[in-house]
């Protein structure tokens, strides 16, 4: 699934981000480990910065301003997080195929303005979402009332000055406020975005479940017998254990689920009989027919409507000179907006830059066009949209 390994760096990110702050004994080390994890991330998933970065500035004013945290502690770090944000608007334009990440992520000054100047709007989407997300998926807001209740249980009961209840006695309270502010947070940034795919709510359906697991967890190792907990965690592993495999043996393979979109063995075909070597396509299929096609050929991804590199392919020297096929991917064809404009090739320019193929195959969700002898197709070196600076 695209973006769970930042969603299991998230979860690590909650419980650093919160010893960085309160932790009287190795708090250097905590800041550490925090930077350490949150400069990996963002260089691996700019997601990071929705994900955790924007909650993460709001938990650090809180903390600040409830829970007594010293200022140089508070501005070291605030410092850092609001760091991260100036890397993702810096570094994309330092690549070779420079793209906007403003424009991409819809976190640009105008969008931004926009949400801000309407924010009535803004809410209803926010509400929205939240609902349909609730409506969808049940189980993540069950999860998340019940690991609430299990973290509020949790806590040190003991404690009854306020600031020790929610500081250095109430931890678990304290990650349960934080988990609301990262859900809180990123319903409201995807649902003020132009797209709203499930691997952008990974946090919002998974981070209840994992609350109620933790809670559950702590609370029963707090206030039930060993012998009761060893039955209990030995119940949860099998009755999860045979769910998983339920699940597993139901799903369909990804050559399976690929097969049936694709006509993998009619690529495979057109390869063997016009024994082709290099060839573009967009994004979605790149992947599915260098993996999964039997032949020697190389698919290599490009922007469907100006035939340039694609984003997330960052080197232009990576290309070869000519190429001898194009896959065009007739879904996206078909479809509109920026599906199409992403991965529809466009056959025009292709004609315009190429010539008309010399063979046309036509294939269970795409058409594969072939050229010989292979063609110097021009894909444009650069992808860059920032007039400020050279791109390679």
């Amino acid at each position: 699934m695209y973006h769970f390994g930042t969603f299991v760096a998230l979860l690590f990110g909650i419980v650093v981000l919160d010893r960085a702050l309160l932790s009287n004994s190795h708090g250097l080390r905590w800041v550490f480990v925090l930077t350490a994890l949150s400069v990996l991330l963002i260089f691996s998933d700019w997601l990071f910065v929705a994900w955790f970065v924007f909650p993460a500035l709001g938990y650090i004013v809180l903390s600040y301003i409830f829970l007594g945290v010293s200022l140089q502690r508070t501005v070291g770090i605030f410092i850092l997080m609001g760091a991260l944000i100036g890397v993702v608007r810096t570094v994309p334009y330092l690549l070779p195929n420079a793209f906007s990440p403003q424009g991409m992520s819809g976190t640009g000054f105008s969008a931004m303005v926009h949400v801000l100047s309407a924010p009535l709007d803004s809410l209803r989407r926010f509400v929205e979402l939240g609902v349909e997300v609730s409506a969808g998926q049940t189980q993540a807001p069950i999860a998340l009332g019940a690991g609430l209740i299990a973290m509020w249980l949790f806590r040190e009961s003991s404690v009854t000055d306020v600031r020790a209840r929610f500081g250095y006695g109430g931890r678990s309270i304290r990650l349960a406020f934080l988990t609301l502010l990262i859900l809180g947070a990123n319903v409201f940034v995807v649902a003020n975005h132009d797209q709203a795919p499930v691997r952008y709510l990974i946090p919002v359906y998974y981070l209840p479940v994992a609350l109620f697991l933790i809670g559950m967890t702590g609370l029963l190792l707090k206030r039930c017998s060993q012998a009761l907990c060893y039955a209990l965690a030995v119940t949860l592993l099998v009755v999860g254990g045979l769910k998983a495999q339920g699940m597993w043996s139901a799903d369909v393979t990804i050559k399976e689920w690929v097969s049936s979109r694709f006509d993998i063995a009619c690529f495979d075909e057109a390869v063997s009989q016009h024994t082709l070597r290099n060839g573009i396509a967009d994004h979605l299929q790149v992947r599915q027919l260098n993996l999964l096609a039997s032949g020697d050929a190389r698919v290599y991804q490009v922007y469907g409507g100006a035939l340039t590199p694609f984003w997330f392919q960052s080197s232009r020297h990576a290309y070869p000179e000519r190429f001898d096929f194009a896959v065009i991917n007739q879904r996206a064809k078909r479809a509109g907006g920026l599906t199409r404009v992403y991965y529809y090739l466009n056959e025009s320019l292709l004609n315009e830059r190429a010539g008309p193929p010399d063979v046309r195959v036509q294939c269970r969700g795409f058409d594969l066009l072939v050229y010989h002898p292979p063609k110097s197709i021009s894909i444009d070196r650069e992808f860059c949209d920032h007039v400020g600076l050279p791109c390679g």
